[in-house]
């Protein structure tokens, strides 16, 4: 999770700087906005899971083992304390966008069905054949937009009674359509919901519809030139009245962006050789950085299954855990003095397994690894006898990569008179062939 928001942060931030900075061309800038957007929906874990093991196994790589060290109250899960509660937040978070993406398509159905039974709704014939695109006047606040992802429709206000604006609006929508920007739209509201709460999906989701208008614009202005489109789109926006509640693609938008697309329609970007060059490095980086984290992840992911990999090749070979275990229970017997029980041990067991472990003087260690792919969950149960009643003091359980130390240590008087350090390892592998 660390490093699929590390790297959307930074790819995002690296195409907001060009867009703003760099001056680029529309058409660059709406393409790097919508790649922006597309990476938050990409699960870079499973791309590195995708990359072959050759690539991976050829670099060479040294990693620390990660050591886990908590102490531990009566049946406290360490599991639960070693997710990060943002995660957690995150995909509660992504639901709740994730509803109301639903909500808005519901909302958007019934305003489809409600238009077109409308009885101000009249197709419009001439401009249709025209235009090669279906053609209807409406009673809507709008001054017009394009309806529908598959069968687009173009939707022109009853109160626009010019004819060189309704030609504008039919014009600009049929751009919209020949670009298929209302399926655009939906995927970018989609992104939108589910990251509701996230600032650069929503800066960058404005950027990206921006940049949409600003494509039809240019194009349109090519049949009626820049100024006359300029003049003619200024009367529009004070002709409509916007509202943004359904997936279409309005004509005029927002007063602040409306401005902006009469600014970029104006603007003549130039791509000199320092705008260029600035580009291509930051573009450069931002791939670098996704290719070395997704590798990164890979060699990760691929070392951690290695010897899984390695077992599996032999025929008929049972997996299951080797384990080693180095523990030390000291019990006061005064206040000065304490007693100080050590031990080491080594065992295989098949996963899910409990393998019990008596250590003679009134301490029981229950512990059972479950194979959980990459990673290992591990419950340790702590049992002491006491004139031969037996009372679980206490059952941490956690999930841990495989080969990797973890430590457990107990020192609380409300849970027992013993302080208990745990040291364990637990390692995928094929269960061992007794020696003669």
């Amino acid at each position: 999770m660390i490093e699929y928001f590390t790297i959307n942060v930074c790819i995002s931030m690296l195409v907001i700087a060009i867009v703003y900075s760099a001056k680029a061309r529309v058409t660059l800038n709406y393409i790097l906005s919508a790649i922006a957007l597309l990476c938050w929906i990409v699960p870079f874990s499973l791309i590195s899971n995708a990359i072959p093991n050759t690539i991976s196994n050829s670099i060479l790589l040294s990693a620390t083992p990660m050591i886990v060290s908590n102490q531990v109250m009566q049946e406290i899960h360490l599991a639960e304390l070693q997710i990060p509660w943002f995660s957690n937040l995150f995909w509660l978070f992504s639901v709740i966008g994730l509803a109301n993406f639903c909500r808005i398509i519901y909302r958007h159905y019934i305003f489809t069905k409600a238009l077109q039974g409308h009885n101000s709704t009249r197709f419009l014939k001439p401009e249709s054949e025209k235009h090669g695109i279906p053609v209807f006047r409406t009673d809507i606040p709008q001054a017009g937009f394009l309806l529908g992802v598959f069968s687009p429709k173009v939707f022109v206000a009853q109160s626009l009674s010019d004819d060189e604006l309704c030609e504008l609006v039919i014009q600009h929508e049929k751009c919209h359509a020949k670009n298929h920007d209302n399926l655009k739209l939906f995927v970018t509201r989609f992104i939108q919901c589910v990251f509701w709460f996230n600032p650069f999906v929503r800066k960058l989701a404005a950027i990206n519809q921006l940049y949409i208008e600003a494509k039809c614009d240019r194009k349109t202005s090519e049949i009626t030139g820049v100024n006359e489109y300029s003049a003619l789109f200024a009367k529009l926006m004070l002709k409509n009245s916007y509202q943004q509640s359904h997936l279409v693609s309005p004509a005029v938008t927002t007063g602040n962006q409306n401005i902006q697309r009469l600014q970029l329609l104006q603007e003549k970007s130039a791509m000199t050789t320092v705008k260029r060059t600035l580009i291509s490095l930051i573009l450069a980086f931002g791939f670098a950085l996704v290719s070395a984290s997704v590798i990164a992840m890979s060699l990760n992911s691929n070392l951690m299954r290695e010897s899984t990999q390695k077992v599996s090749d032999k025929a008929n070979g049972e997996i299951g855990t080797l384990v080693e275990v180095i523990y030390n229970i000291r019990t006061a017997l005064s206040e000065d003095t304490e007693n100080n029980l050590s031990g080491k041990l080594s065992y295989w067991a098949s996963f899910g397994e409990t393998f019990i472990h008596d250590t003679t003087f009134g301490h029981i260690l229950k512990i059972t690894v479950e194979d959980e792919g990459e990673m290992a969950r591990v419950t340790v149960v702590l049992i002491e006898e006491n004139q031969g009643t037996e009372l679980a003091v206490a059952k941490p359980t956690l999930n841990t990569g495989f080969d990797q130390y973890f430590y457990i240590e107990i020192d609380n008087r409300e849970v027992s008179e013993s302080g208990y350090s745990i040291k364990l390892k637990p390692v995928k592998t094929e269960k061992p062939i007794p020696q003669p």
